[in-house]
């Protein structure tokens, strides 16, 4: 789903902080202000801060539980809502390590990688004695893939019960985090967008189009056939439909003589502003809309979709040199007697789904691993891809010291075992600090390359290979000489909006 607009940003007033780890307890008071809303609750869409109850300390293999007494807005809202969302952004997710032992994972490929369950609870009332009974509000999956964190699903459709506690606006808010990481996790930000229900927020526009060479009524909702909902050959009407919720949804129905013969459902309302265009072409009824800031892309525009290692969109973790990036882990190869890595190794796309006519250039966020003994112009990968027409695949090949190194190319470690790395450094997308394999601490890094592609035709796939071993000249002291692998945690897809043949 797009991400919905937010406004009427207000900063949450935190009264009381309980931070709970393993069987022990702290209770303390917390500074904290804020700026609160008044509004009505239907068809809105609000921000609001975690403040300092949003800073938690993880311990791997433990359960960790943080509340805050908070009263969400100004004035009780004035119903509950019939429905909502809560939305956690992977942007307004930070993760830093905890760096006080050193970490020996030799058998982890690329660095800092972990997972963590993060669980929202919330109950009407200001005591923290409340998380034991409290109602679930949202529940989300927090991925750490090379030191850059990421939600996996960002936004939560909220229960009844969720609905009814947050109109009770004086409440506590529950923090549950279980990791298999040590980490600072900090979260800046929630977002709540409700919907439906007749104090929708929305004025829906209709274009209804007749491209046949016979007559077609095309009915709005509640409508019946009728002379004013007829449209002859090559002709339109304009209908709007007032007070749509925000994250409803309109559906239509085309039919002559009485009898409807196709019915279509219209995109999802995101925004106020919604003009939809729905044409009946003899076969079938179809519906795309234009909202504004939602999910109108004109064709055309150029868009960045980074994807997940299932060729489906991924929300972008960070923007680095104006490009929008996913650090979510897409593609992976090994030798085979290196560990194994819980990525694949080849990934499928469908343009469609993705929204792009073609892809003109892919971005790469990569790094190479167990190859600091190799020296520059040594080819270690080759990412190809495969068009739907078939022909020709595109390829990339992975040179040391062109546009791949290793991760790990600032280990002091290196330098004293191996007189250091003989390859050059490539162009850095982003350091994280981390001590994996090393008595110190040191910056890992992240590289970017980019791909152009055949515009001419539909990209299908990306696979990653690794090269035979046995043409990789190493040095006789790298303890593992038949090891090497090469990750690419993050890839963006460029191209103009629209499908394929567009």
């Amino acid at each position: 789903m797009s991400r919905q607009a937010k406004t009427g940003i207000a900063l949450v007033s935190v009264l009381a902080l309980v931070i709970l780890i393993g069987c022990s307890a702290k209770l303390g008071q917390v500074p904290g202000s804020g700026a609160f809303v008044t509004f009505t609750i239907l068809g809105k869409s609000f921000t609001f801060s975690f403040g300092d109850a949003g800073v938690i300390t993880a311990q791997a293999d433990q359960t960790v539980v943080q509340a805050a007494a908070i009263r969400l807005f100004e004035e009780n809202p004035p119903q509950t809502a019939p429905s909502g969302q809560m939305e956690l952004r992977s942007s307004d997710v930070g993760v830093a390590r905890l760096l006080n032992a050193k970490e020996i994972v030799r058998q982890q490929a690329l660095p800092y990688y972990g997972t963590a369950t993060i669980r929202f609870s919330m109950a009407s009332g200001s005591s923290a004695d409340l998380c034991e009974s409290a109602t679930l509000l949202s529940e989300y999956t927090l991925n750490l893939t090379a030191g850059v964190p990421s939600i996996a699903d960002e936004m939560y459709e909220l229960s009844a019960e969720a609905l009814d506690i947050i109109a009770t606006n004086d409440v506590t808010l529950c923090i549950e985090i279980a990791s298999d990481f040590d980490g600072v996790i900090t979260l800046d930000q929630f977002g709540l967008t409700f919907g439906g229900g007749s104090g929708g927020a929305a004025d829906v526009s209709f274009l209804l189009r007749n491209t046949d060479f016979e007559n077609i009524h095309i009915l709005l909702p509640n409508e019946s056939f009728g002379p004013s909902n007829r449209i002859t050959p090559g002709s339109s009407r304009s209908a709007t439909v007032s007070g749509v919720g925000i994250g409803d949804t309109v559906t239509l129905r085309a039919g002559r003589n009485g009898v409807v013969l196709d019915t279509e459902t219209c995109p999802t309302v995101e925004q106020a502003e919604y003009t939809a265009t729905a044409t009946w072409d003899g076969y079938q009824l179809t519906c795309t809309a234009e909202q504004q800031g939602g999910g109108g892309t004109p064709v055309g525009t150029e868009l960045q979709i980074p994807i997940n290692s299932e060729g489906d969109a991924a929300s972008p973790t960070a923007t680095y040199n104006g490009v929008d990036y996913g650090i979510v882990g897409v593609l992976n190869t090994n030798t085979p007697d290196a560990p194994a890595a819980d990525r694949p190794g080849s990934v499928s796309v469908d343009l469609r789904e993705l929204g792009l006519q073609y892809v003109e250039r892919i971005y790469l966020a990569q790094a190479c691993a167990w190859a600091s003994d190799l020296a520059s112009g040594e080819q270690i990968a080759t990412l190809t891809a495969q068009y739907e027409e078939g022909g020709a695949p595109t390829t990339l090949d992975f040179i040391m010291g062109t546009n791949t190194a290793e991760w790990s190319y600032e280990r002091p470690e290196h330098q004293t075992d191996i007189g250091g790395v003989p390859h050059s450094l490539v162009s850095i997308l982003y350091s994280s600090p981390t001590t994996i394999d090393s008595g110190f601490e040191y910056d890992g890094y992240m590289f970017w390359t980019s791909m152009n592609l055949d515009t001419s035709r539909t990209l299908a796939s990306l696979t990653l290979t690794i090269v035979d071993p046995a043409t990789l000249s190493r040095h006789p002291a790298n303890p593992v000489p038949t090891w090497a692998g090469v990750s690419i945690v993050g890839a963006t897809l460029v191209g103009p909006a629209g499908t394929p043949g567009n």
